[in-house]
């Protein structure tokens, strides 16, 4: 398996990968796999054998667990995506072609600064490794609400989907009643995430936590105006991120009526 975690740091990079706070030195490998990309590019190029590397991916997956997947990425790279390096935009890119056969699959964004390897600029490379981490979607309840009808609703691990539950749906059916009956009433949305995976993709996701919310309340026949959407990222825990338990509380949404 070429795209295993344990082949990228064993054969590719035997001994040199060293972590450090900004980024991760080690080396990436030319050559012309089912996955690969193209310098200063983070479009993935599929070949023959993609699908069965995709299935040998997903078939370690037991249903509990969620991958982490680690783009990587030359300094010299021109990185014209919307993300903060070609390793994440690359990363990202290989989680939506997984999620083509499996849209509930968990995935955590990652990537590493690589050493340049000569041939990189002018030849396709791998660029992606991964591996799975055990993490779980237990929640021990949906919506938390004040007095004042102020609420934090949790959302499962790496999703912007809101729990499926009764007392949610109720919730929102009421703070959509409220808002309808007083336009002068405004919904302010602030969506967080744990901080598992990088600062950039937490604030992206924490932005579509705050989106799906404003969505259902417009679903709902509020007007646009009085719904206020915004996304924290990992910036403001409640609990500190060590166990799954305190990660937990900060996989929210945050609302407030005001």
């Amino acid at each position: 398996m070429f795209f295993g975690y344990r082949y990228y740091k064993n054969d590719f990079c035997p001994g040199c990968c060293v972590d450090a706070p900004n980024a991760v030195t080690g080396t990436a490998a030319i050559a012309a796999g089912p996955l690969v990309f193209n310098w200063g590019n983070a479009t993935p190029i599929t070949k023959d054998g993609f699908q069965g590397l995709k299935t040998d991916m997903l078939t370690n997956n037991d249903g509990t667990n969620s991958i982490e997947i680690t783009g990587h990425y030359f300094a010299d790279e021109k990185n014209d995506s919307d993300y903060e390096n070609l390793g994440l935009a690359r990363a990202d890119a290989v989680g939506e072609l997984l999620k083509e056969d499996n849209p509930e699959l968990r995935i955590i964004t990652k990537s590493k600064m690589v050493t340049m390897q000569e041939g990189a600029e002018s030849n396709e490379f791998e660029s992606i490794s991964y591996a799975w981490i055990s993490e779980t979607d237990s929640m021990k309840e949906t919506v938390e609400i004040s007095e004042t009808g102020d609420a934090r609703i949790l959302f499962p691990f790496n999703s912007s989907d809101k729990i499926d539950s009764p007392e949610v749906k109720a919730y929102l059916d009421n703070v959509a009643e409220r808002l309808k009956e007083d336009n002068s009433l405004k919904a302010v949305i602030v969506g967080h995430t744990d901080s598992l995976g990088e600062p950039g993709a937490n604030r992206r996701l924490s932005e579509r936590r705050a989106k799906k919310i404003r969505d259902i309340l417009k679903g709902k026949g509020v007007n646009s105006r009085q719904i206020l959407p915004s996304g924290r990222g990992e910036a403001d825990p409640v609990a500190p991120n060590t166990n799954e338990a305190s990660r937990q509380l900060n996989r929210r949404v945050e609302i407030t009526i005001k």
